[in-house]
């Protein structure tokens, strides 16, 4: 009887630890894309920047910090702001789990900047 609940006890430490590394996991995944929304937004807002380097800035953070198959399924679109003309970075996310039996999580962040004119 004593084997029996002390295999219980390893397989539910084993399951809660990996549960665990898995949230740790998303939680990192989503710290690194508000980095890179944060970034691209602040490289693109400069004056003589714009839409280009707002796109390039965020790839690089991406490709850096989050590559892999979990960063496999995240985007970051930059644009103008018709209305407030303010740099826009929007981030769509959806972070799947290497382990079976997680459900994903899917997700979205927008960054904003004012866009400094050219002297």
């Amino acid at each position: 009887m004593t084997t029996v609940t002390t295999l219980l006890a390893i397989a539910f430490t084993v399951i809660s630890a990996v549960a665990l590394i898995n949230v740790l996991t998303f939680l990192y995944a989503r710290s690194v894309i508000r980095s890179a929304v944060d970034e691209a937004v602040r490289a693109g807002s400069r004056a003589g920047a714009g839409v280009a380097v707002c796109d390039a800035r965020a790839e690089d953070a991406l490709d850096t910090l989050l590559g892999g198959p979990l960063g496999d399924e995240v985007s970051i679109i930059c644009e103008i702001d018709p209305t407030s003309g303010d740099l826009v970075a929007v981030a769509d996310a959806t972070l799947r789990s290497p382990l079976p039996g997680f459900p994903p999580w899917t997700f979205s962040m927008r960054g904003q900047a004012v866009q400094e004119a050219a002297p």
